[in-house]
């Protein structure tokens, strides 16, 4: 074997080196490539979400006993984002309460806004009753939420 073909040889054996590594750095950087992907998405969804939260509107409503034994329906919106047409019916049965309801349907609501509706029990009237609460915002003209009020 002559010097050239030991060169020739050496050569070839760094050639051989230097596509392993750069097959093997192609690899690395491929995963890595995809890891970023994943995180970016992931960043984009956490983005999206605190933009909805921004906008979101939650409105309930809870009912309590006040002073003098009165009780009282609270609507509330614990939201972010403003709610309009804001309405409040109850779901079958009427339960037989005397309440004064010339609020409602209220234009809109702003978030943290809370209003209360006096509402006399009677006796012989029902001790629960299931009410709806509707309302619009940015995201959906027609929003409700449902529960069963019990005094």
């Amino acid at each position: 074997m002559s010097t050239s073909d030991k060169i020739a040889l050496i050569a070839v054996a760094f050639t051989l080196i230097s596509i392993i590594y750069t097959i093997s750095v192609d690899i690395r950087n491929r995963r890595i490539a995809k890891t970023q992907d994943a995180l970016n998405l992931k960043l984009l969804a956490k983005e999206i979400d605190e933009e909805k939260k921004k906008t979101k509107v939650e409105v309930n409503g809870t009912f309590f006993k006040g002073f003098n034994n009165n009780w009282t329906l609270k609507i509330y919106n614990k939201g972010t984002a403003v709610a309009r047409n804001v309405s409040w019916e109850y779901i079958g049965e009427d339960p037989g309460w005397m309440y004064h309801n010339n609020i409602f349907p209220m234009e809109f609501m702003n978030p943290g806004q809370s209003i209360d509706i006096n509402v006399s029990v009677f006796f012989g009237s029902s001790n629960s009753a299931k009410i709806k609460i509707t309302w619009e915002d940015d995201s959906s003209k027609e929003n409700t939420w449902e529960s069963l009020i019990a005094i």
